[in-house]
C-alpha cells in the first residue's frame, strides 16, 4: 500500500476516487488496485492519499515470516550486532555460490542461497529493531541485486555451452525489473509516498510477478534441477519482463498527474 500526502490550503471539500487497474485472477489474487482519497484535515487543508497494492506471493509470505524474524531479532540477536553488518555478511556468504556453481556443487550452492536469504531477512528485522536508515536500505538492495545476478552467472560458468544464452537473457531481464523497481521508488519518494505492503521498509516497494519469494523459489528449482536451467531461466525472464511492463503501467497511473 502506497500513501502520498499533499496539502492545499484554503479549501474545504472531500473527494474520493477508486480505480481498479486489473481484475482478480482465477485463484482470487487481487493483482493490482489503485485508490485515491482526497480528504479534509483539521487545519482546513486537503490531504491527498494514493494507495496501490499488489497482492502476490511475496507480500503474503512477508506477512507470515516477518513477525517471527522480528521476534527472533529481539530475543536472540545481540544489541551490538547491526543490520548493515549482517547485510555485508550475508552478501559475502552469498558470493560463495560462484565457485560452488562453477564446480557444479548445486546442493551446496542451494544451502548458501538459503543462508544468504535468511540473513537478508534478518538484517531487515534488526533494522526495524534499531531504526531503519537510508544507507541500510541502499546497501541491502545493492547486495540483493548483485547476488541474484551472481547466481545466474554461476550457472553460466557451470556449463557455458548450455546455459550462457539463457543466463544472459535472464540478467538482461533483471535489468528491467531492477530499474523499474528503483526508478518507481525514486519518484514515489519525491511525492512522499509510503509503502507498508512488504512491512516497514526504507523506501517504497512496488510489487510484481517476480519478487523476492518468487526469485528464491526459482533459485531453489534450478539448483535441484540444473539440467532444466535454460528452460526455467527463459520462462522466469519472461515473467520478469511482464513485471517490468506492469510496473510501467502502474507508474503511468501513479505519476501521470
Amino acid at each position: 500500500i502506497f500513501t502520498q500526502r499533499r496539502t492545499i490550503s484554503g479549501n474545504l471539500f472531500e473527494y474520493k476516487l477508486i480505480r481498479m487497474m486489473s481484475t482478480s485472477d482465477k485463484k482470487g489474487y487481487n493483482l493490482s488496485r489503485a485508490v485515491n482519497y482526497f480528504t479534509t484535515v483539521p487545519n482546513g487543508s486537503i490531504q491527498i492519499t494514493t494507495k496501490t497494492s499488489v497482492a502476490m506471493i511475496d507480500s503474503w509470505m512477508v506477512r507470515q515470516i516477518q513477525p517471527t524474524l522480528n521476534q527472533f531479532a529481539l530475543d536472540w540477536v545481540p544489541k551490538w550486532l547491526r543490520a548493515n553488518a549482517v547485510t555485508v555478511m550475508g552478501f559475502l556468504v552469498g558470493l560463495l555460490v560462484l565457485p560452488l556453481l562453477q564446480d557444479q556443487a548445486y546442493l551446496l550452492a542451494l544451502i548458501v542461497i538459503l543462508v544468504n536469504r535468511f540473513l537478508d531477512g534478518l538484517d531487515g528485522a534488526i533494522a526495524r529493531r534499531d531504526g531503519i536508515s537510508d544507507f541500510g536500505g541502499f546497501l541491502d538492495i545493492c547486495c540483493d541485486f548483485i547476488f541474484y545476478s551472481a547466481v545466474v552467472f554461476g550457472f553460466a560458468l557451470a556449463d557455458p555451452q548450455q546455459n550462457a544464452l539463457a543466463a544472459s537473457f535472464l540478467i538482461f531481464s533483471y535489468v528491467g525489473t531492477g530499474t523499474s523497481f528503483l526508478s518507481y521508488a525514486i519518484m514515489a519518494s519525491k511525492r512522499e509516498m509510503q509503502s507498508d505492503s512488504h512491512g516497514k521498509k526504507a523506501f517504497v516497494y512496488l510489487g510484481g510477478l517476480t519478487e523476492g519469494t518468487e526469485t528464491i523459489l526459482f533459485m531453489f528449482l534450478i539448483c535441484l534441477f540444473p539440467g532444466w536451467f535454460p528452460e526455467m531461466a527463459t520462462g522466469f525472464g519472461i515473467l520478469c519482463w511482464l513485471t517490468t511492463f506492469g510496473r510501467i503501467a502502474t507508474a503511468v497511473q501513479s505519476f501521470k498527474n
